[in-house]
């Protein structure tokens, strides 16, 4: 729990609203270069200080309430500061910063990122930083996931919460010998028309995940898109589109990522691609069959990636 806490404290606490902290004032939206050649302690002590004076973070987050709700009252006992912890659905998150996003101040100061509105974020200017390596704990960070997740580059401007990782999960009962790759996949989907389904990427990241990894697969591999954007590549991404709507009239689409287990868990659809954290927990709290399993397909690059911690960029309470 400490180690998380101290991702509270980078998500919640980074300086930046012009108030004046010993030793050295910050200046509106960004640290001094001063405090930029501060050590890494004097660092954060200096952005503890000036949180204390702030005396307050709101923070929105779309799932694990109990987990939050805890971790803010325990940094509220260690700092003093409290923290008003706002559930709600991640579209409506996002829609609430985007829609204060051309103010001079927000009413969010940070939010639990997941990865379904991470690129129109990015895109927008909506996140307040770099600043994972400003985290006392940032060399424990995975490197990898502190400046890249799920296809996006971030740049170290969220800091990682927890690993994620899509794969396909099914019933066993119905699927014997599930499919290892994309022409395999397509045999089933055929033979068993309807019990295929995802959540469109605009209503759960799995289904985001899933098409990606077609992208991938059908194109060429994921090498080919490291680096910056290059809009030339998507040219070749109409055989992608041509495939999903060759399979569309046998697929079961979903609402989100939990209406898809769901779905699972109702015998309704036999297989998907969903959330592998996700899913141990439905199985856990009894809300998915205990037999169901999830795999990672030989020849299908599924993607994982994380959740993180972000700090809006007109968070009033930086």
């Amino acid at each position: 729990m400490a180690m998380v806490l101290v991702l509270m404290m980078a998500a919640g606490l980074l300086a930046g609203c012009g108030q004046q902290a010993a030793p050295a004032p910050i200046p509106e939206g960004e640290l001094s270069a001063a405090v930029m050649l501060m050590d890494y302690e004097a660092k954060w002590d200096l952005i503890v200080e000036q949180a204390k004076r702030e005396g307050k973070v709101t923070f929105y987050a779309y799932s694990e309430e109990p987990f939050f709700k805890e971790m803010a009252d325990q940094f509220q006992a260690e700092y003093g500061i409290s923290v008003e912890v706002i559930m709600g659905d991640q579209n409506a998150i996002f829609d609430k910063v985007a829609a204060e996003g051309n103010r001079p101040q927000g009413t969010v100061d940070a939010i639990l990122m997941g990865g379904q509105n991470l690129g129109k974020m990015i895109d927008e200017g909506l996140f307040y930083g770099p600043f994972a390596e400003m985290v006392p704990n940032h060399k424990y960070l995975d490197t990898v996931a502190a400046y890249f997740t799920e296809g996006i580059a971030i740049r170290g401007m969220l800091v990682p919460f927890r690993r994620n990782q899509t794969g396909f999960v099914y019933n066993p009962e119905f699927v014997s010998n599930p499919p290892q790759t994309v022409a395999e996949l397509e045999r089933w989907i055929e033979a068993n028309p309807g019990r295929f389904g995802y959540a469109p990427p605009n209503s759960g990241g799995s289904g985001q995940a899933f098409v990606t990894a077609m992208i991938y697969e059908l194109t060429g591999g994921a090498a080919q898109y490291s680096g910056d954007y290059d809009e030339s590549k998507t040219a070749a991404w109409s055989v992608v589109w041509d495939w999903l709507n060759k399979i569309e009239p046998n697929i079961t689409y979903g609402n989100s990522n939990a209406d898809i287990l769901d779905k699972i868990n109702q015998g309704e659809i036999w297989l998907a691609p969903n959330w592998e954290d996700m899913t141990f927990k439905y199985m856990e709290a009894g809300n998915l069959f205990q037999h169901a399993e999830i795999y990672i397909p030989e020849g299908i690059a599924m993607l994982g990636g994380s959740d993180d911690f972000a700090v809006i960029r007109n968070a009033p309470n930086k």
